[in-house]
């Protein structure tokens, strides 16, 4: 098996090097040009280090014997499931007509049976991207997401289930979440960062972390998004904001202020932040409107404790004080939602 320092040409493609670093089944091999390759330890063939194989150098045509990849060393954070969905650019110096790698990272002592699925805001079905499963300790490429493409990906959704074949192990929940992609940013480079899973910035889609999903699937919500009804008082706050945003300009302004709808992912956010992303978005509309006398706006904050709510009367005392705050229909938006008229 492949190590940290051999020369290495690629089994099922054209090219190869010495190997940087490995993680989990995955080996980094460096070419003559000083480039990271990611490639699958099982398609690494070892050359003798007096022989090197260059980048340039095509398929062997010798029979290659396949050693079985060695299990990967269980840790006491793996036995907590962490996964991510991560984009790696192509070419990063090029993002607004590269193409993207999407793959899927295990960094836990599970396999884990996945399933990862796109769709548009506004189509009900989803395009499945790749099902299968990842081995412990593993990241794997899910598919190669064309620059023309990314439209399309609006929405991201990804299940998994948990396993550990041929021992006894802790029974972890399934996992399911959805979540809203904002396709500008893979258009700016402030949006990708490092990561320990990929060896150029990456934009990351947090899927678990410890056992904490990033964003469970709200079964109300992704109902109400794709096909709302606006008679039916049961539908959530969000639902109805969807109903209302949808009549062509008629009636009031509706905002959702949910902070899941406002960012990506609420890993590494505290409570204040989120807050202060709230109340941002709240001055943002009111700006826009405070120079239209009789406009009216509903922001839909949710029950809650209320710390929103009150947050957002009295940042409307404070700065917009001729403006006349209430109530908004229940019938039609549900507890939570606060009407403001623009005087």
């Amino acid at each position: 098996m492949a190590n940290i320092g051999d020369y290495v040409r690629f089994l099922n493609d054209v090219g190869g090097g010495r190997i940087s670093r490995i993680n989990g089944q995955i080996a980094y091999v460096t070419d003559e040009d000083g480039f990271d390759t990611p490639m699958p330890l099982r398609e690494c063939v070892v050359v003798p280090a007096d022989n090197p194989a260059p980048a340039s150098a095509g398929k062997s045509e010798k029979t290659i014997i396949e050693t079985p990849a060695e299990p990967v060393a269980e840790t006491p954070e793996g036995e907590k499931l962490t996964a991510a969905v991560i984009f790696e650019p192509h070419d990063i110096k090029r993002l607004s007509t590269t193409d993207f790698d999407a793959l899927l990272v295990n960094d836990s002592n599970y396999h884990l049976l996945y399933s990862v699925a796109m769709r548009e805001s506004d189509v009900a079905e989803w395009t499945l991207i790749s099902a299968g499963t990842v081995e412990p300790g593993t990241q794997i490429l899910l598919d190669e997401i064309a620059h023309g493409d990314l439209p399309l990906l609006e929405r991201l959704s990804v299940q998994l289930i948990a396993y550990k074949p041929g021992k006894a192990y802790e029974m972890k929940p399934a996992v399911a979440i959805e979540t809203k992609i904002d396709n500008t940013r893979f258009a700016k480079l402030h949006c990708f960062s490092r990561s320990d899973y990929s060896t150029v910035p990456v934009l990351t889609v947090p899927v678990v972390e410890a056992d904490a999903v990033s964003r469970p699937v709200n079964l109300a919500a992704i109902v109400a998004d794709v096909a709302p009804k606006p008679d039916d008082r049961r539908q959530s706050p969000s639902a109805a904001a969807v109903n209302a945003g949808s009549r062509n300009g008629q009636g009031p302004q509706v905002v959702d202020l949910h902070i899941s709808e406002l960012v990506d992912s609420i890993s590494g956010l505290t409570p204040t932040d989120m807050l202060a992303r709230q109340v941002e978005e709240f001055h943002r509309h009111m700006k826009a409107l405070k120079k239209k006398p009789g406009a009216k706006i509903i922001f839909i904050h949710g029950k809650g404790e209320g710390v929103l709510r009150h947050t957002i009367l009295d940042q409307l005392h404070r700065y917009y004080p001729k403006c006349e705050a209430q109530d908004a229909s229940f019938r039609e938006y549900g507890f939570g939602a606060t009407q403001i008229t623009i005087h």
